[in-house]
């Protein structure tokens, strides 16, 4: 990648990674929040009115503009007197425990209010959260669902990867005009992981040359049928064979049905990942070596060769049924590539420890240095070019998001 494309990525990520600013608590946020929450969509209209007529109106002695910043300030002076007592009632938000990057989804929001009718213009919202989460468009009418009980569903998007605090949900209510909202934050703090984005990962073909490609191909191909272990039933995946199958299981559900093995002791891939780097522009390709991370890990929790995995040199225990939750919890709780408000630094990889073949992934100017055994695998992200060492795969990060990965 030329230089020029670097400084187009690097703006790119400093863009998405500049925080919108919802935990603070100076006089400019708390100005953005009345506007975000306060005023409604014809309300910001009248009010950008309001805003282009007052200094024409100064500038002409009110021959032009004048009329117009009379009515908008009557308007809104109406409604900012109709909305200065908060609504009666409360909101809680059922909120889901994880939602992947880059998805939305719809969050209920359960409404009471005393009284025999809901009044006009209830509605509730998510306003208070984390700079990962964003809930979008504008607030709608919700759905009665009996008498004083209504339910509103929030669109709440994932916009980055990691842990984010939700303060709880806002019941509103509409003035007669439609311009302002009186608000009532029903405080009730919960935390939403926002997931990685998962790369696309076709296959490990380029893993599999060199010395000890003999070892590492019997191990990602997974553990012999002699020696595994019956845990229980799980769903059928497209790798399963007909040894897999379970057909009690598919004949009384309906549905395709396999039998989860566990592998042997010493059999299977251990994944490990590094998220420390060298210099603050590196920390650029952070995200991205993530996303190869998880993508590489479904891939062979999809084999049923993921038997460990080390988020700086940390083991992260796996659930031998399905490892993928536990593994994209452990990545989303990492600290972000570069946090604005508190300054984290990147943690220092620690000393991994493993009998299995190994397979690491990060920054190469992260990643700690190789043992010496042959069965070690690395995939690092970088812009460089040239032929990587033996054993090592180079990805370009404009790959990882875009098409699919093939290793």
């Amino acid at each position: 990648m030329r230089s020029w494309r670097r400084a187009v990525w690097i703006a790119g990520w400093l863009r998405t990674s500049w925080p919108r600013g919802t935990d603070r608590r100076d006089p400019f946020t708390w100005a953005w929040k009345a506007w975000r929450e306060r005023f409604s969509p014809r309300g910001k209209l009248l009010a950008a009115i309001w805003a282009f007529a007052l200094p024409l109106a100064m500038l002409t002695r009110g021959q032009m503009g004048g009329f117009a910043l009379a009515v908008a300030c009557a308007l809104l002076a109406s409604s900012l007197a109709l909305t200065s007592v908060p609504p009666r009632g409360r909101a809680r938000a059922t909120l889901p425990a994880a939602v992947r990057e880059g998805e939305t989804v719809s969050v209920p929001v359960r409404i009471e209010v005393a009284g025999a009718a809901l009044p006009v213009g209830t509605s509730a919202w998510i306003f208070r959260c984390g700079d990962g989460l964003e809930s979008t468009g504008n607030p709608a009418p919700p759905h009665l669902d009996g008498p004083g009980r209504a339910t509103a569903m929030v669109p709440l998007k994932g916009l980055s990867r990691g842990v984010h605090r939700v303060e709880g949900a806002t019941l509103l209510r509409d003035d007669a005009l439609g311009l302002l909202r009186s608000r009532r934050l029903c405080p009730e703090s919960a935390e939403v992981a926002v997931l990685p984005r998962r790369a696309r990962v076709g296959s490990l073909e380029g893993l599999l040359r060199g010395p000890g490609a003999a070892d590492f191909a019997a191990a990602v191909a997974g553990a012999s049928s002699g020696e595994e272990e019956v845990v229980g039933i799980r769903p059928w995946r497209e790798t399963d064979g007909p040894r897999e199958m379970h057909h009690r299981t598919w004949a009384r559900t309906g549905r395709p049905a396999a039998v989860d093995r566990s592998p042997p002791p010493g059999r299977g891939v251990a994944l490990a990942f590094s998220s420390a780097r060298a210099g603050a522009f590196r920390s650029a390709l952070l995200e991205p070596a993530i996303s190869l991370c998880a993508g590489i890990a479904a891939h062979l929790a999809d084999l049923g060769t993921l038997a460990e995995f080390h988020l700086d040199g940390i083991p992260v225990p796996l659930a031998s049924s399905d490892p993928m939750p536990a593994l994209e919890r452990a990545l989303a709780g990492l600290p972000p590539s570069i946090d604005w408000n508190r300054r984290r630094k990147p943690s220092a990889p620690g000393e991994l420890r493993t009998a299995l073949p190994l397979l690491r992934v990060g920054l190469w100017d992260g990643l700690p240095p190789e043992d010496g055994t042959p069965l070690v695998r690395t995939v690092w992200v970088d812009w460089g070019e040239g032929a990587p060492p033996a054993g090592t795969i180079r990805v370009d990060p404009r790959r990882i998001l875009s098409n699919e990965v093939r290793l």
